[in-house]
């Protein structure tokens, strides 16, 4: 975290509010005052997961717009000046996806910015021929033929600038999600009630570790190794959304997988029950949001009632 302010800082000259939330075992007076010397605010939060501390940082921030940055994620040098000019040129946008670049083209920006190939015909011809985890709308809008940003449901929280009153209206995160799933729940919902999330392939942003580090890797061998599988969040997102026959074809889909290594599958199998059983159980206990969600229409109408109500105060 303090590299990320220290590249923000002094690489990119930002001067916004920076907010951490911080989840780690580590919350010492040392690391409260580098991060205050490094001009951010610092908040110490229980491991309830990304999407937790995520809502705890937006509750305190007053802007109109709120950016989230994971720590292991590094913006290109164009990185503001590209979300500042998309939603100027689209103010009818909620939500903008950045896009998400991995540890190698990191290190090939680094020896030369300049020179890197960010937005030639060859880089997105590469990008359309060998897609890695894109969605369409993003392979779609990175193609040597796709100069122009298109909507995307999906949306990854480590690079993404959302409005406050799309976040709050959308009711932020569900923190029943302690693991995988929470951004991609939070896109979902959002499409469902209105908001509209776009995608610019213009802010790139770099992710320097594997997905699943970090509070995901959290603990001992015997979790590593027994605990659920996949995350209990990840199947829960399934019961919340696409229940019955989507649900039942998802699991026979995972054991299908699962038995192309026979060696392995009583344990992965077991740790699919578990996890199954636990998305189970968070469903019952229901969605667990920062607000109560609102339809898109409903949170522009009490934004302009509020607006008027101060406007007579």
């Amino acid at each position: 975290m303090l590299a990320l302010l220290a590249y923000l800082r002094e690489e990119l000259g930002w001067e916004c509010r920076v907010v951490v939330v911080d989840q780690s075992d580590d919350r010492g007076a040392r690391l409260s005052a580098h991060l205050a010397e490094a001009g951010a605010t610092h908040l110490v939060d229980d491991a309830r997961g990304a999407g937790a501390a995520r809502n705890k940082g937006a509750s305190t921030c007053a802007t109109e717009w709120i950016l989230f940055l994971d720590d292991d994620v590094r913006p290109s040098r164009e990185y503001w000046r590209s979300l500042s000019d998309f939603v100027r040129r689209n103010p009818w946008a909620d939500a903008v996806q950045g896009r998400t670049e991995q540890r190698e083209a990191w290190r090939k920006y680094s020896a030369d910015p300049q020179s890197w190939l960010r937005n030639t015909r060859e880089e997105r011809l590469y990008r359309t021929s060998f897609p890695e985890e894109w969605t369409a709308a993003e392979r779609l809008s990175s193609a040597p033929w796709g100069n122009y940003a298109a909507l995307t449901i999906g949306t990854g929280s480590g690079n993404l600038l959302v409005s406050r009153r799309a976040f709050f209206g959308a009711g932020g995160f569900d923190e029943r999600i302690e693991g995988l799933g929470d951004d991609r729940e939070f896109g979902l919902r959002m499409w469902w009630l209105g908001y509209r999330t776009s995608f610019c392939p213009d802010a790139i942003a770099f992710h320097l570790r594997e997905s699943e580090g970090g509070l995901r890797g959290r603990g001992n061998w015997k979790r590593r190794w027994f605990g659920p599988d996949p995350s209990p969040g990840a199947l829960y997102l399934y019961l919340k959304w696409m229940p019955g026959h989507a649900w039942r074809e998802m699991i026979a889909w995972r054991v299908l997988k699962l038995a192309r290594r026979p060696w392995s599958l009583p344990v992965n199998a077991f740790r699919l029950m578990r996890s199954a059983r636990a998305a189970r159980e968070l469903h019952r206990r229901g969605a667990k949001h920062l607000s109560d969600p609102l339809p898109r229409a409903a949170a522009i109408q009490d934004a302009i009632l509020q607006y008027s109500t101060n406007l007579g105060a």
